[in-house]
């Protein structure tokens, strides 16, 4: 899910990039490429965990700046334009490669920039696929593994950034999220169960400080966690 960042100017077939149909939010696109799947005002709200006004509204202005209705709608049935579905065949592929941008610039940020390639020859790919398999499990998706052990898809839901949204998520039953055991133990609810995950490694924590920022006092303490030792369990 792409959050709000920023303005972005498009145009479908034959139009040119700024101008006529003026600046649209990545958060838009996304409403109307999600409403052109389901096309159903309802379900787009709830698979965007936004309401149905908001998504009305977005359609509403994108149709104002394009000049032109984008769905045909009546009480029971919602269905694209000629024109929507030639935006939505256009936009597919541009909010794909934004998606894909954002993704890169924030694993950069965390300094993952490398891309690993390697050739082989075809004939080879069963038996080298336990070497790729291993691999991403240690250093991609470890942690939060993108399929489940039998090789079933692990959906994405909402982009959180706090545990009280998690919770919310969770307990309205949109979500499910891996967390490390002692939560459990400090934030109990009523509305949500704790069931402990098999073949899944324990989450390992380590103290850590930017080299460029280190003094007495953070030596002092990394000093005291290094005494202790490692957390109960």
């Amino acid at each position: 899910m792409i959050d709000h960042a920023g303005p972005l100017a498009w145009a479908g077939r034959g139009e040119a990039r700024r101008g006529k149909w003026g600046h649209v939010e990545l958060r838009d696109i996304e409403i109307f490429l999600t409403l052109a799947e389901e096309l159903h005002f309802g379900r787009t709200a709830e698979r965007l965990h936004i309401s149905v006004a908001r998504v009305s509204q977005a359609i509403k202005k994108q149709e104002r700046s394009i000049g032109a209705e984008l769905f045909a709608r009546d009480s029971r049935n919602v269905r694209l334009t000629p024109l929507g579905e030639a935006l939505r065949d256009d936009l597919r592929l541009v909010h794909h490669g934004l998606t894909q941008s954002l993704e890169r610039a924030r694993l950069a940020a965390r300094g993952k920039t490398g891309t690993l390639r390697v050739s082989l020859f075809p004939a080879n790919i069963q038996e080298l696929r336990r070497f790729f398999e291993i691999f991403r499990a240690r250093h991609l998706d470890h942690y939060l593994p993108r399929t489940s052990p039998r090789g079933r898809l692990i959906e994405r839901g909402a982009d959180v950034n706090n545990i009280a949204d998690i919770f919310m998520a969770v307990g309205m039953q949109e979500a499910v999220c891996l967390f490390p055991a002692h939560v459990a133990r400090y934030y109990p609810r009523p509305d949500i169960t704790y069931l402990p995950v098999k073949g899944l490694e324990p989450l390992a924590y380590s103290l850590v400080w930017r080299t460029e920022s280190e003094n007495e006092m953070i030596r002092a303490f990394a000093h005291v966690v290094s005494d202790l030792g490692l957390l109960p369990d």
